[in-house]
């Protein structure tokens, strides 16, 4: 499933976006949760493994492993002022997988946190679900990461101070100013280590690596959320968001190597 030794495609410099750049494009594609009638398709990315449903009941389940492109998913950044966006190093997009994982390809996401309070996150449509219903997410990530649980940093740690936050929404994630015009989360994600109503804290990005200052190598962890609830939207849509509220102040540089997504009715 996975295709070795790519370069690194479509990084992009992302001074504004929250919500809205990616990179290397992924393909929209039929997933394949069913809607209230069974004929109906959530949408998927092409190189992921195909959703599961039928019969009418509704649950979309789904694998991108980000083989070949982004298969849908956009990165973008908030909690930073936008005039200074340039020294921030924003970059998403499409990448091969760094020594230390296996092969393969990822979403690569870079950011500089100067504000002590950067976030890092990917979003991506699901539609297809019965129309304003109950669902309750589970969600399996697998990221590569470079932050030694045993290294310290300014501000904190690289590993242990920067919070992975999993969740979904039937609202569309999108950047808007605050009185001070810094670009703040249209939802409620919490703050660094604490969760809000449309994201939980599943953990941080600390490998079990020793620490090394120079060219730390990335070592594979998995993350899961379990349960969530979330409600879609009137023409049966959620918004999946994974993300990284950063207390570090210093560059962090991970891969999403696969998201695992099932929606099942709650009721």
């Amino acid at each position: 499933m996975r295709r070795a030794d790519r370069a690194v495609t479509a990084l992009l410099l992302i001074p504004l976006a929250c919500g809205g750049a990616n990179g290397n494009g992924g393909k929209g594609g039929t997933g394949g949760a069913s809607g209230t009638s069974g004929a109906g398709g959530a949408t998927g990315g092409t190189s992921g493994t195909g959703g599961a449903g039928g019969g009418g009941s509704g649950t979309f389940s789904q694998v991108w492993d980000f083989t070949a492109d982004t298969e849908g998913w956009t990165g973008s950044f908030c909690d930073y002022p936008p005039a200074d966006a340039a020294t921030y190093d924003l970059m998403s997009g499409w990448a091969s997988l760094p020594t230390g994982v296996p092969a393969g390809g990822g979403l690569r996401m870079n950011g500089n946190n100067h504000s002590d309070d950067l976030f890092m996150f990917i979003s991506r449509a699901i539609t297809g679900l019965r129309p304003s219903a109950a669902y309750l997410m589970d969600v399996v990530v697998v990221i590569a990461t470079n932050a030694s649980a045993d290294c310290g940093g300014i501000g904190g740690a690289p590993g242990t101070s920067v919070f992975v936050k999993i969740g979904a929404s039937a609202t569309e994630p999108r950047a808007q100013a605050d009185n001070l015009g810094w670009l703040r989360l249209n939802l409620d994600k919490g703050q660094q280590s604490t969760g809000g109503a449309d994201l939980e804290v599943v953990g941080n990005i600390a490998n079990t690596l020793p620490c090394v200052t120079s060219n730390p190598p990335y070592q594979a962890k998995t993350l899961m959320l379990s349960r969530f609830a979330v409600t879609s939207s009137a023409d049966g849509k959620v918004f999946a968001i994974l993300g990284t509220d950063s207390g570090f102040e210093g560059v962090t540089t991970l891969f999403y190597d696969s998201v695992s997504i099932t929606l099942t009715p709650a009721n």
